[in-house]
């Protein structure tokens, strides 16, 4: 996952993210097309995607 904000800098928030598997997994930036409909989360504990994730550094 790639997101606008990071957990590990106390952000509480994951702003626009991508998610990918394979190949994509490893990437740590992404560059999308002006226009691309990104998910948007704007509170990491009221989202049951990212409530299941454990921020670890």
């Amino acid at each position: 996952m790639v997101g606008q904000y990071s957990p590990f800098q106390g952000s509480n928030k994951g702003g626009r993210y991508y998610t990918g598997s394979g190949p994509v997994a490893n990437y740590t930036v992404i560059i999308v097309a002006n226009g691309t409909k990104l998910p948007v989360n704007s509170n990491l504990s009221e989202d049951a995607f990212f409530q299941g994730m454990i921020w670890v550094a």
